[in-house]
C-alpha cells in the first residue's frame, strides 16, 4: 500500500496537468463551443487545479504521518529530513495554501463573508481571473492566488521528486539485504 501512495503522489500533479489543459482550451474560445461554456470550463479548471495542489500536500503529509510509520523495513531507513524538505518546499512554492483551498472549496460562505469586509489594502475583491493567468481570491481579508501555468506544475513536480528522494536510502538498503521483507 505504501508503495501506491507514494507512487500516487504523480496522479495529482497529473491531475493539475489535465485541469492547466482544459483551462487552456476553455480559454482558447474555441468556434465549436459556446462562449460562456468554454468560461465555465476556465472556472471548473481553477477549482480542480487548487484542490489537487492541495491533495499532493495533504497526501505528502499523510504519506510522512501514516504509511511510512506502518512500514518498519521502510521507516527504518527513510530520509525523514528529505520528506520534511519537501513539504516546506512545497509551503515555499505554494504559501498558505490552505486558505486558497479551503475558499475554493467554500466558496459561497467566503465570498457572502467577504462582502462585509474590506482587503487590509483598502481594495474589496472577489474571486477574479487576471490576463496573465493568475486566479485570485479573497479569505479572511486576505488576497490569495494561484498561477494556471506551466511554471506551477513544474513547481509541483520538483516537489513531489524532493519527496520520492526520501526514499534513495531505502532502495539502497533494499538492494544491499534484499527485497524479501
Amino acid at each position: 500500500m505504501l508503495n501506491a501512495v507514494v507512487i500516487g503522489l504523480r496522479y495529482h500533479v497529473e491531475g493539475y496537468a489535465a485541469a492547466l489543459e482544459l483551462y487552456r482550451f476553455g480559454k482558447s474560445r474555441p468556434a465549436i463551443v459556446d462562449r460562456l461554456l468554454a468560461r465555465d470550463w476556465q472556472w471548473i479548471a481553477i477549482h480542480e487545479a487548487a484542490m489537487r495542489v492541495w491533495f499532493l500536500r495533504d497526501a505528502m503529509e499523510i504519506a510522512r504521518k501514516t504509511w511510512i510509520r506502518q512500514c518498519e523495513p521502510v521507516a527504518e531507513h527513510v530520509d525523514e529530513p528529505a520528506m520534511e524538505s519537501a513539504l516546506r518546499l512545497f509551503d515555499t512554492h505554494f504559501p498558505d495554501f490552505r486558505k486558497m483551498r479551503n475558499a475554493i472549496a467554500h466558496a459561497p460562505g467566503i465570498e457572502s463573508s467577504n462582502l462585509k469586509a474590506w482587503l487590509k489594502d483598502d481594495l474589496f475583491g472577489v474571486s477574479k481571473l487576471n490576463d496573465d493567468d493568475r486566479f485570485e481570491l479573497i479569505n479572511d481579508g486576505v488576497r490569495y492566488s494561484m498561477d494556471m501555468t506551466d511554471a506551477t506544475l513544474d513547481k509541483l513536480v520538483q516537489v513531489v521528486r524532493a519527496f520520492w528522494s526520501a526514499f534513495e536510502s531505502v532502495e539502497h538498503a533494499f538492494d544491499t539485504r534484499g527485497r524479501s521483507e
